[in-house]
């Protein structure tokens, strides 16, 4: 089952909105129970997250955030570092409880917009091999591996010249 995009939006995240950011990207990374996670796993959830969301803080540094927003509802986050010939993808996560249903392929499709502007030549992204569903996701939308790790692949679709008419 698909989504509209008429009921999507992507918003850039405000500087006192960075904590938020990074605690969604923390929590949309992990299975489903993230939430749960959190609040059932006492101090252990939090000794995990606090330092990943502080350590997050320094690793999305001048990039670029959004928040893919579903009818005035955070839904997923995207982030974008540019580069100098390639804009890479250095995050996207969709909340568990809406995944399947065209978020993430329109955070791709406003990443590539974004690349477009910019006169990118390409999109880059890193993704785990065992995360199956993403790999497939990415293949589908035109990505192909560019590079082959011990436990991920760097994968990079390349940007549509605009017309100058």
């Amino acid at each position: 089952m698909g989504i509209s995009e008429q009921g999507l939006e992507t918003r850039p995240v405000r500087t006192r909105e960075h904590f938020l950011f990074n605690l969604l990207n923390f929590l949309y990374f992990r299975r489903a129970d993230g939430v749960r996670f959190l609040m059932e796993g006492g101090p252990f959830g939090i000794i995990v997250c606090i330092p990943y969301v502080a350590l997050a803080e320094m690793y999305f540094f001048r990039q670029w955030r959004y928040f893919i927003v579903l009818e005035h509802r955070v839904v997923g986050v995207l982030a974008l570092r540019e580069e100098i010939r390639t804009l890479y993808i250095s995050s996207l996560a969709v909340s568990p409880d809406c995944r399947r249903i065209g978020i993430a392929t329109y955070a791709l499709n406003h990443a590539a917009a974004v690349a477009s502007k910019l006169c990118k030549e390409a999109l880059e992204l890193a993704v785990l091999k065992k995360n199956t569903p993403a790999v497939k996701l990415y293949e589908g939308q035109g990505y192909r591996v560019e590079e082959e790790k011990r436990r991920s692949f760097i994968l990079r679709k390349q940007i549509m010249k605009p017309d100058p008419a």
